[in-house]
């Protein structure tokens, strides 16, 4: 029942018809239930809106049509910063009102560390088991260690800055 109002209530703040055509395709599911607005019997619009509701929950237990909240978009965008991902809209990656602006800074903690040769270092962080490593090794870099926290911050041509507990910030890159 919670997921059939809060569906409705998604329905509701978007007026009937108000599609660009720039916008993702609406699922077939979530449109029939959006048709249901228009009936203007009440006993035939609940019965519209029952059948067309439980033909959204059969979707989304078939895996045809997936919900996803905000909180799932932001944590899914975090764990995939770093990677080149085309903007299609399905994490939020258009510019629409009052849409949260692409992740630019991402402060984490480092999971696990491996020290490579040239004073370079290959690390994890906790966001989606991302393995980064360092491109630059300026001589008063200190080894991260597991638990520190890092700030990886994206910059021009694609590069990122990455910045241990407060050190100088060096050039990196995400690897996997």
């Amino acid at each position: 029942m919670a997921l059939l109002l809060s569906t409705l209530a998604a329905l509701a703040a978007v007026p009937a018809g108000a599609k660009d055509k720039d916008d993702d395709p609406v699922p077939a599911a979530v449109e029939k239930l959006a048709e249901c607005r228009g009936i203007a019997d009440d006993a035939q619009r609940l019965a519209c809106y029952d059948r067309e509701a439980t033909a959204l929950i059969a979707a989304t237990e078939e895996g045809s049509v997936r919900i996803v909240d905000s909180e799932e978009v932001k944590s899914i965008r975090r764990s995939l910063f770093g990677f080149s991902v085309p903007r299609i809209g399905l994490f939020g990656g258009g510019k629409e009102k009052g849409e949260e602006e692409e992740v630019k800074l991402l402060q984490t903690t480092v999971t696990r560390v491996q020290s490579l040769p040239h004073g370079k270092y290959l690390f994890t962080i906790a966001e989606g088991d991302a393995k980064w490593q360092t491109t630059d090794a300026p001589l008063a870099l200190r080894k991260p260690k597991v638990g520190d926290g890092v700030e990886i911050e994206r910059a021009a041509l694609g590069s990122y800055w990455v910045r241990f507990e407060g050190q100088r910030s060096v050039k990196g890159k995400r690897v996997e």
